[in-house]
């Protein structure tokens, strides 16, 4: 017999898996346009980073995808008990896959801001810092996780609460300082390029929600969002944390990827008007980091 609390956090997690593999679909699409779009132009070993960062990211999906719907599927096979004990080699698993792509999510925006400040020691030692204390404490979590035995439960154990939490907090923190820093750059170094195009008459000054969208996305911004859900729901100790537990691995892998066409569109716009933009990354769509007017 199943209580009602099991039950509900039972079907929390069935809803959980199914959006993650929504989102696990919509990554490989990505993954799959970006790679067909990247052996149309010139690879650079910039490039290639990038791509090996979210073949990483494929992989850690693929792993945590997989455990999640086998974990249901012993579940549901084994009279009714959905949820499996977290000490389960599953479980483990699923932990340790969430802890990787957090930490390497972090790795990932760190190495953005690094591009986007042109390699500013000052702006990236900070945020090396916390990600590396991320990675620690990841480590630590993994460990706690692997050594706590348990019967099946509704709720998340305190030991394991506890150290996802310092986990989480200590990752929100450096997005915070990722998503604000790249967004002021964006931001300044984009105005100082339509302030030039405007001047000379062949530009416009104003701010498009196109142009505010790109911002958004490539600040971080949502990733941050879903990490401060995530902390929320783990210091309340609420059933709902699963959600985003799920959700937040894609989130993770599927916002990094570039758009093809902003980039481009802004490369010839620009070009179109007389004025060279040194991109700061070609994958992405980060703002320039140097303009030269042309003579």
């Amino acid at each position: 017999m199943v209580d009602s609390d099991a039950l509900q956090a039972a079907k929390l997690h069935i809803l959980a898996a199914l959006i993650e593999c929504m989102f696990y679909g919509g990554f490989v699409v990505l993954m799959v346009i970006t790679l067909v779009s990247t052996f149309r132009k010139t690879i650079t070993s910039q490039i290639l980073r990038i791509h090996l960062i979210g073949l990483i990211m494929l992989c850690l999906a693929s792993i945590h995808v997989v455990s999640n719907v086998t974990g249901i599927v012993r579940g549901l096979g084994s009279g009714g008990g959905i949820l499996d004990q977290f000490d389960n080699p599953i479980s483990l698993l699923q932990q340790a896959t969430l802890v990787l792509q957090i930490i390497l999510g972090d790795g990932s925006w760190l190495y953005r801001l690094h591009i986007v400040w042109a390699g500013n020691k000052r702006v990236t030692y900070p945020f090396t810092l916390l990600v590396i204390s991320a990675a620690g404490l990841g480590v630590r979590s993994i460990v706690i996780f692997g050594k706590i035995s348990t019967d099946i439960r509704t709720r998340i154990p305190p030991e394991i609460r506890n150290a996802g939490i310092a986990v989480v907090a200590v990752a929100l923190v450096s997005s915070i300082g990722f998503t604000v820093l790249i967004a002021f750059r964006v931001c300044t170094v984009q105005w100082r390029v339509r302030k030039q195009l405007y001047s000379s008459g062949k530009g416009r000054a104003r701010t498009t929600l196109k142009d505010f969208i790109t911002l958004v996305i490539e600040s971080g911004a949502i990733y941050t969002t879903f990490l401060l859900l995530f902390l929320i729901s783990l210091v309340y100790d609420s059933p709902v944390s699963t959600v985003p537990n799920e959700v937040i691995i894609q989130i993770v892998s599927t916002l990094p990827r570039e758009n093809h066409h902003f980039q481009r569109e802004t490369r010839n716009r620009i070009m179109q008007h007389g004025t060279y933009v040194e991109l700061s990354s070609p994958i992405m769509a980060p703002p320039p980091v140097a303009i030269h007017a042309q003579k």
